[in-house]
């Protein structure tokens, strides 16, 4: 509420959420680890991930958040295109972005849909049949795609799992 309250757009949230994501201590990405493990809570095809360093962005190849990792064990990349204001897919948005990554990380990207309350879903132009034959997705699996919200995952995790442990210095 206190986002909408500043009447943020995408773009608004989308830096907030990558400057949540990318708090480091200590050389440890704690906020980012927990991202993670809710997202895996979600899909069954996000291995652990071991975290070393990764990169955090917003508008990289026009895409709302972009986080790279070139771990040793699992160099990935993690696209969150931020629908929180209900804006319209672009004619092949999943799949340009994917194709914009694809070489640098083979099959390691996964799509985080990201929207207010779960009532928008990904258009057939966006999440093309090539983008979803690429994220493995099929009749009974999700493969690397994560539609997630605000509503039932964003801020529960943040009031349940972020909130308390956070560190104020005082």
């Amino acid at each position: 509420r206190f986002v909408d309250e500043l009447h943020a757009g995408e773009n608004a949230h989308s830096r907030i959420l990558r400057m949540l994501l990318q708090y480091e201590g200590g050389g440890k990405y704690p906020i980012y680890t927990s991202f993670l493990d809710m997202l895996s809570y979600h899909c069954q095809a996000m291995p652990q991930i071991k975290i070393s360093s990764p990169l955090f962005s917003n508008e990289e190849g026009r895409i709302d958040v972009l986080v790279k990792e070139w771990n040793s064990d699992y160099p990935y990349a993690i696209i969150i295109e931020n629908k929180v204001c209900d804006a319209g897919d672009q004619h092949h948005q999943i799949q340009r972005y994917i194709e914009f990554l694809k070489d640098e990380f083979k099959d390691h990207i996964f799509v985080v849909y990201l929207t207010k309350d779960g009532e928008k879903e990904v258009s057939d132009d966006s999440l093309t049949e090539k983008a979803k034959e690429y994220l493995g997705i099929s009749e009974e699996s999700q493969g690397r795609y994560i539609p997630i919200d605000y509503k039932n995952h964003i801020l529960p995790w943040l009031e349940h799992s972020v909130l308390p442990n956070l560190k104020v210095n005082r």
